[in-house]
């Protein structure tokens, strides 16, 4: 076995040990739940006065275990403007093309 392939095992190992590895859905939920009471928190009392530990206190989790989720604030803040335009796109497909059409000669 080669140093690099045990470092690789070994650190896999402890990354893992002793936790249960987390589904994909269950990590999706957490990350939902998450971006939820951010943006709740957001729009109450403003975005610059919300911190990563605020969060963690609502969620009642440490800050540590909203970084596994989102690396930072404002990571949560991109994926609540994903679910903006996501909502925007659906929005503009549910309209018949004629609409669009309509809308985009009006410019």
């Amino acid at each position: 076995i080669r140093y690099q392939d045990m470092k690789k095992t070994i650190s896999h190992k402890s990354a893992t040990a002793g936790r249960p590895v987390m589904s994909d859905s269950k990590r999706a939920r957490m990350r939902r739940e998450i971006a939820d009471i951010a943006k709740r928190l957001f729009q109450e009392e403003g975005y610059a006065k919300i911190s990563i530990r605020r969060i963690a206190s609502e969620m009642e989790c440490s800050p540590m275990t909203l970084y596994k989720y989102y690396p930072s604030k404002v990571d949560i803040l991109r994926t609540l403007w994903a679910d903006v335009f996501n909502d925007l796109f659906d929005l503009l497909e549910a309209l018949p093309q004629t609409a669009i059409v309509d809308f985009m000669i009006w410019e």
